[in-house]
């Protein structure tokens, strides 16, 4: 017996090297297939957000060179100091409110400016500069804008102007109407901070294209955003570059971008990936320190941005095979390596589950749900298709502000776990894919489409004393309506949001329709000026980036905003002349009445909030609080200029409604004064494209006229 137990040893010796090699073989090719699709991913989130940066700043700069503030260096032969306040207030609320911490300035140049130097000059008129810090220790992060001098603007229209600054400025002069131009690398004509240029001609003055608008998108800024993005990763020696034409790297997520010379620019690394002809791919690249895994993406190219820069992500290649033809000393190690390779593949487990798991629910997070959703795609088919369904809590905002984040993150873990539990007995998946969105993936086998939906609806369900917790869901079938992962969470937010608008009502929807089935009781010829004005105030509200609940809210408001009036006499509401002293006393009261009126109902407490500022002016002249500025909620704006627009071009008892181009005229005219002049431009925007929408409907309608 005792041979026996010492011949079985020894063959359990013998078998720990190859067992070793089969283990880090195998663990090898693992480790290898998750840092490609951790790369892959990494890459493909940066190229979206450098993308998404240039279509936001080509948008934002159509919509300000409408501003008529910025024309007035073309306009008058001499600017007071409140001309050039309101000019700089215009390129600050861009930095502070739309781009912060990614901007560096923003400017006017006199196109036809009297250069001294003949190779051509930069005759800025007007600029501004900004600078965002962030918090330390919990602090609140600091902005700093301030608008430049006439004799700060002096010096630079002598500055020797750089080939890029050059091509630029040239390029700009020669586009079109709405023609966005993007430039390389260069420096700042003053802050000497490394800087890509977004620019647009303004309007003709005079049939002359004299003026040209400007945004500096500094590269630190984005490099940072970009370093946050590499400690979450928390994957090992993970960097994220952007490389140009040549090879030349103009941003690494690693290094700090400072001083007079681009840091980063003799990494020659990356020069074969610029030069390849395929727009994407992984490859491992040999270096000085070891091979590198290397994720690419080039971004489009045209002839209003002719950088063709390319987005890498990179990181260390997993090690090569470590076994060795000799017998001795890989049976000697072989039991330590056993070791070590258990201890790292927890470790790397643990970085894993990390990177790939959401910290409060612990659910997979959006990277898993792709990640799974590749995995999963090439087995399904239409006789067991994969389910895709998308979640978006009703009510959690209305909860959240009633008991608490604490109590809200609470809810949501609860909530994590009911649906992981439901979707555990259908062989699927869960996830949180941030706020309060969930997502679900389930292969469909006996169980049908509706039970497994139904079955997660009801775990995403809570109800209380004051609160009621259910959700909206939009639900793709793969490969049937989609084979690709982008387009199949697309399709399902768009039929997540389409259900969350037309589904069954909440509880805050239907005391909204209660309190609009009284005003209209009260007061029927509102109906048709509450519908224009939610109509309004909701796609504008979509261009400055609302959504979900929030975006509700602003449209239910909207509708509510004149509930008020309610508690106004006939007399004084239907009064054919103009009111005395104090009917308006009466009339200023409705919102104040109206929130009072609406906050009875606990999940329009939001709404009731917004309808009292609905009044109020950006200049603080308004009531009841009186309220200047940012002070006055967003969706209050935003109401506000879209109730005044309504009003200018419908008719009342004492006059005649305008005409749309008087009316936003008048709105012009009142930017700054009584609205958010921002909120002016985003709103004639929309005003303009339903016209436009109108007349196309109007010519298909009747094609003969």
């Amino acid at each position: 017996m005792r041979i026996v137990k010492v011949m079985m040893l020894v063959v359990a010796i013998a078998l720990v090297p190859l067992s070793v090699g089969l283990v880090m073989l195998k663990q090898q090719q693992n480790t290898k297939d998750t840092l490609d699709r951790a790369l892959t991913s990494q890459v493909s989130e940066q190229r979206y957000r450098f993308q998404s940066v240039e279509d936001q700043a080509g948008a934002t700069l159509k919509i300000l060179s409408q501003n008529s503030v910025l024309e007035l260096p073309f306009t008058k032969s001499k600017l007071t100091e409140a001309d050039r306040t309101k000019i700089d207030n215009a390129l600050i609320y861009v930095g502070k409110h739309i781009y912060y911490s990614l901007i560096s300035a923003a400017g006017v140049i006199d196109n036809a400016g009297h250069c001294s130097d003949s190779g051509g000059c930069r005759y800025e008129v007007a600029r501004a500069y900004f600078l965002g810090q962030k918090g330390v220790n919990g602090s609140a992060d600091t902005f700093y804008a301030y608008g430049y001098a006439l004799d700060q603007l002096a010096p630079l229209r002598y500055r020797i102007l750089s080939k890029t600054d050059k091509k630029w400025i040239s390029a700009t002069r020669k586009l079109q109407a709405d023609q966005v131009y993007t430039s390389g690398v260069t420096q700042s004509n003053d802050s000497q901070r490394w800087i890509v240029n977004f620019s647009t001609l303004l309007p003709p003055v005079a049939g002359e294209k004299r003026g040209t608008l400007y945004f500096e998108l500094d590269l630190e800024n984005f490099r940072q955003a970009a370093a946050a993005t590499v400690r979450q990763a928390k994957l090992h020696g993970l960097e994220l570059l952007i490389v140009e034409k040549n090879g030349r790297v103009i941003l690494n997520s690693a290094l700090k971008q400072w001083g007079t010379v681009l840091v980063g620019a003799n990494d020659k690394r990356f020069v074969p990936i610029a030069k390849r002809k395929d727009t994407s791919g992984i490859t491992t690249i040999d270096t000085k320190r070891g091979p590198l895994r290397v994720a690419w993406q080039r971004l489009p190219v045209s002839k209003f941005d002719e950088n063709g820069w390319t987005v890498i992500s990179v990181a260390p290649a997993p090690s090569g095979n470590v076994l060795t033809s000799n017998p001795i000393p890989v049976g000697l190690m072989g039991l330590a390596l056993l070791v070590i390779a258990f201890v790292m593949g927890r470790r790397w487990v643990r970085t894993s589950n990390q990177a790939m798991t959401d910290p409060l629910t612990s659910l997979g997070n959006r990277r898993k749900l792709v990640t799974d959703l590749q995995k999963a795609l090439p087995d399904a088919d239409e006789t067991a298709p994969l389910l895709l369904g998308l979640f978006d809590l009703d009510g959690f905002k209305n909860y959240n502000d009633s008991f608490g984040h604490p109590a809200g993150d609470a809810l949501l873990t609860r909530l994590g776990r009911n649906v992981q539990a439901a979707m555990n007995k259908h062989g699927g998946e869960a996830y949180r894919m941030g706020g309060d969105e969930f997502c679900i993936i389930v292969t469909i086998g006996t169980d049908g489409q509706g039970t497994i939906i139904s079955d997660a609806t009801a775990a995403l369900s809570e109800r209380g004393e004051g609160f009621a917790i259910g959700s909206s869901h939009g639900s793709v079938l793969l490969p049937q309506e989609a084979n690709d992962v982008s387009i199949a969470l697309r399709l399902s937010d768009q039929r997540l949001y389409a259900n969350k608008n037309s589904g069954r009502r909440s509880a805050g929807r239907q005391s909204a329709d209660v309190l609009l089935q009284a005003l209209h009781e009260r007061s029927p010829e509102l109906g048709d000026h509450l519908v224009d004005v939610a109509r309004l105030a909701a796609e504008v509200g979509r261009r400055l980036g609302m959504s979900g609940e929030e975006l509700d809210q602003l449209a239910q408001a909207a509708q509510l905003h004149d509930v008020g009036k309610m508690a106004i006499p006939d007399a004084i509401l239907k009064k054919p002349g103009r009111l005395d002293r104090e009917e308006w006393e009466f009339i200023r009261g409705h919102t104040v009445v109206g929130e009072r009126i609406i906050s009875a109902a606990p999940s329009l407490s939001q709404v009731s909030r917004i309808v009292r500022s609905s009044h109020e002016r950006y200049n603080g002249s308004g009531y009841p609080d009186s309220l200047k500025g940012d002070e006055i909620p967003l969706p209050s704006r935003i109401i506000a200029v879209c109730d005044a627009f309504d009003a200018m071009i419908g008719p009342r008892p004492y006059r005649l409604g305008m005409n749309t181009d008087n009316a936003a005229s008048e709105l012009r005219r009142c930017a700054g004064a009584q609205f958010d002049p921002v909120v002016i431009e985003f709103f004639l925007s929309v005003v303009d494209e339903l016209a436009k929408e109108a007349s196309e409907q109007e010519l298909s309608a009747n094609p003969s006229s």
